[in-house]
Parts: C-alpha cells; structure tokens; sequence
C-alpha cells in the first residue's frame, strides 16, 4: 500500500517479500524445538499492558518460537499482578527501565518464573518489534535466538 501511494509498487513489493521469506525462514527453525517458552510482552507495569492473542506481536512471538503466556482477550490488554503470576511466563519482553519495576512487583520474584530466572528479552534497537518496518526480521531472529538460549538452560523440558 505505501509502495502504490509513494510510485514504487515494485521496490515495495520486493522489500515485503523478502521480510515475508526473513520470517518464514526464522518460522521453519524454530519449528524443530522441543518445547516453548510461554512470553509475554509487557509494556508497562501500572497499569500492566500486554498483547493478546491474534495481535501482530502474538504472531512475532509464535514466529520465533515462543508461545504467548496471554492466551485469551484480556479487556483493554490490562493484566493484574496476580493474572501474571498465574501466567508463569518464561519469557517477559519489556523495555530495560520496565525490566526494574518488573523485578520489584510483590511475589513475582519468586511466582514468576521469568524474573525468578531473569529472562527479559531487549531487542538491540528500540522498538524492532513494535513498529512493523524492513527492520523487523532482526529484531524477530533476536528473540528466536534468545528463546533458543532459554530452551537449551532446560533441556529436558517438554512442550
């Protein structure tokens, strides 16, 4: 749509095509994996926002093998504490300045195994993974490598 209304249909298409086959690459090796981490994307910690299931970055998450710790609609995309506690991600997404209010929210320390284990993905350049861009294949290659760090630390873990 941006390559029509800019006059260049063709570039365009070339460049989505390749972020298409970037993730369908990333997609297939990540298939092989023994099991998933559940992950959950937090962008704030009060209120707790998160993305649920059928959003863009519930899909970058399956794409790089994880699994979205955020499996039905949750109004307004606002968890609770105690909803995440629940959740037991293995993986939290957050901003590094989130990551410390994360680690001081009562219980989670040891309720939740994601900060029990200090497992919190920053992607190396702001926002690759929220503002779908040509960018966006590295940002995802990062998590699926970072999830695949995670699955090795437990290898005997089943889906």
């Amino acid at each position: 749509t941006i390559g029509e209304a800019t006059g260049t249909p063709v570039p365009a298409s070339k460049v989505v095509s390749d972020i298409q086959n970037s993730l369908n690459a990333i997609q297939k090796g990540q298939a092989i994996l023994k099991w998933k981490p559940r992950v959950l994307m937090l962008y704030s910690t009060n209120p707790i926002y998160t993305t649920g299931p059928g959003s863009y970055l519930d899909e970058i998450i399956r794409i790089a093998g994880g699994i979205n710790a955020v499996d039905k609609p949750v109004p307004g995309d606002k968890l609770t504490p105690e909803q995440v506690m629940v959740l037991r991600p293995d993986v939290i997404i957050t901003g590094k300045e989130t990551e410390k209010q994360v680690e001081q929210m009562p219980g989670w320390a040891s309720g939740v195994p994601a900060v029990a284990k200090k497992r919190f993905f920053h992607p190396s350049e702001d926002s690759i993974l929220v503002r779908p861009s040509p960018r966006l294949p590295k940002g995802v290659r990062e998590l699926a490598d970072y999830l695949r760090q995670v699955m090795a630390s437990e290898p005997n873990r089943k889906r």
